[in-house]
């Protein structure tokens, strides 16, 4: 079954208000797992972000470095 965030979200409000411990539980979890969720893909961004900028600055470095050894030729 797919899933959205946004849909998580109404389900976390519907559960929140219930009398039922268990039900409250299940909402502080899906809440929990959403944050996570969050954070995983934020980091995942920023560690893709480095890695785009470190294969720029050796594609750069590469094309100095023959630059340099044509100069010399």
């Amino acid at each position: 079954m797919k899933t959205y965030p946004e849909m998580n979200a109404i389900i976390v409000d519907l559960l929140s208000g219930s009398e039922h411990l268990y039900v409250q539980y299940a909402a502080a979890r899906i809440e929990e797992l959403e944050q996570k969720l969050a954070e995983a893909t934020l980091a995942v961004h920023v560690h893709e972000k480095s890695l785009d900028e470190y294969a720029q600055t050796v594609h750069r470095l590469r094309k100095e470095l023959e630059t340099e050894k044509n100069a010399r030729s």
